[in-house]
């Protein structure tokens, strides 16, 4: 069963063949995006797209172009389908992104890295990489970005590999990995915006900008609510 979709396809594939990702809160995630970047006529690239939610909506939101990296066959399928019926000009790269290099396509005006880097070393990169060589590595590959688009929104896990084993910040809150990007991205780029997912008392969840109380862990919600989505802008682009 595919994990995402976009609203285009809503109505248009049976619910049992193609559920929406709410376990990744992707609408509420995209939200946040378009409050803070206008995708109107801009050439995004999405690293990672999984079944394509945020490639389609870029579309939705005006982007003319969109180039995605998607290792997962089937996944790169879908995608490459779903733009082929329904006439989205998606180009579609059925690989893991070699960050070690520049993007051909590049430059971009925005660039979507979604709970990637966390993985270097697994699904991309140099599979020997200690722990503490995987927290220098995904600084690295950030930053190589600065070069190549105007534009990144990033976020990623507090486990090296998705493993709870290999953890990437010592105490697993939100301010380890803000203190971490914080220091990492000098003179690379300069932050935008950071956004915090809130849950309200009738369990509706947003993403809101960063704040004294909302930066604090919150347990309840799941590991995956409490990763900060980053906004950041090139310094070397701008």
């Amino acid at each position: 069963m595919l994990s995402a979709d976009a609203s285009f396809l809503e109505g248009l594939i049976a619910p049992e063949d193609l559920r929406k990702a709410h376990d990744r809160f992707d609408e509420q995630r995209l939200d946040y995006f378009a409050s803070k970047l206008d995708f109107a006529g801009k050439r995004v690239l999405d690293i990672g797209a999984n079944t394509g939610y945020f490639t389609f909506e870029a579309f939705e939101r005006g982007a003319r172009e969109v180039i995605c990296y998607e290792g997962n066959a089937e996944h790169a399928e879908f995608i490459r389908c779903a733009a082929g019926i329904f006439d989205r000009k998606v180009e579609v790269k059925e690989k893991y992104l070699d960050f070690a290099s520049p993007v051909a396509e590049a430059p971009f005006d925005i660039v979507l890295l979604l709970n990637v880097l966390h993985h270097v070393g697994d699904d991309f990169g140099d599979k020997t990489l200690t722990i503490d060589q995987a927290r220098e590595r995904i600084i690295e590959n950030l930053n190589a970005f600065a070069s190549q688009t105007d534009y990144i929104i990033v976020q990623i896990g507090f486990s090296w590999q998705t493993d709870y084993s290999k953890p990437l910040f010592e105490k697993g809150t939100k301010g380890e990995v803000i203190d971490f990007f914080r220091a990492g991205i000098k003179g690379y780029w300069k932050e935008v915006a950071i956004g915090i997912a809130e849950v309200d008392p009738n369990g509706a969840t947003e993403y809101k900008d960063l704040n004294d109380r909302n930066v604090l862990r919150n347990d309840s919600i799941g590991e995956f609510r409490n990763r900060p989505i980053f906004i950041l802008k090139s310094v070397i682009r701008s």
